[in-house]
């Protein structure tokens, strides 16, 4: 999984961006929370990588 720093990524082309990176055979991105300065934040492009996985609390 690569990580990237969320304020590198240009925000008016979020979905080219994922198509770009699936197309290249990521599996998904992790990033840094920010509602959270010790947390960690994942999109999983492929879903059948990820497993074990629990849900926690979520913050609206």
């Amino acid at each position: 999984m690569e990580h990237a720093n969320p304020a590198s990524i240009s925000r008016d082309c979020p979905q080219a961006i994922a198509i770009k990176l699936r197309t290249n055979g990521s599996s998904g991105i992790a990033y840094d929370s920010v509602r959270d300065a010790k947390g960690e934040c994942i999109a999983i492009f492929r879903p059948k990588v990820l497993f074990n996985c629990r849900q926690e609390r979520q913050l609206t």
